[in-house]
């Protein structure tokens, strides 16, 4: 009897000790980071922090900044990695928030030989700023440089008013 009372307690105390180590360091689950054009400031998880920016800080990673072509004051970095057959791209955008019903979508475009462009999936909308992170394993898409951010109504392959516009180069 006083083993089973000795076991339980060491679990409980294992339990405990667990729960107030994760509890006493939320700074370890949380980290405040700003964009290297001094955008927002976001608050994202740690571990997807590093995922993103294990290939946003590659040096073949490039960047460009997004300007409004709506006649707005929005704007956004753009990011774009190519290597090893795949294809990964960021954009933050720092644009209105939007009404019950509308999104914003993005899209990577190519204009030579002949315009082509793919939606790269809607944003979404995280502590104050719009994030779309677009990775495809399968094809780099060599050429399509321009990325477009365009205000839907519905998410879908025709895309409707351009808001946000620019070139990776």
């Amino acid at each position: 009897m006083k083993k089973l009372f000795v076991f339980l307690g060491l679990i409980l105390f294992v339990s405990i000790s667990t729960y107030l180590y994760f509890l006493k360091k939320p700074d370890e689950k949380l980290v405040v980071s700003m964009d290297k054009d001094g955008m927002d400031v976001v608050v994202v998880d740690k571990a997807k922090e590093k995922k993103m920016g294990s290939w946003i800080e590659k040096p073949d990673t490039k960047s460009t900044t997004l300007k409004d072509v709506s006649g707005g004051e929005g704007s956004a970095t753009a990011y774009i990695l190519r290597m090893d057959g795949t294809l990964s791209h960021l954009v933050k955008a720092k644009l209105p928030k939007l009404e019950e019903g509308l999104a914003y979508e993005g899209w990577l475009v190519k204009k030579e030989p002949t315009l082509e462009f793919f939606s790269t999936g809607a944003m979404e909308y995280k502590d104050g700023v719009y994030v779309l992170e677009y990775i495809d394993k399968e094809s780099d898409q060599i050429g399509f440089d321009e990325v477009v951010i365009t205000l839907e109504t519905i998410v879908d392959e025709t895309p409707e008013e351009h808001i946000l516009e620019g070139i990776i180069k």
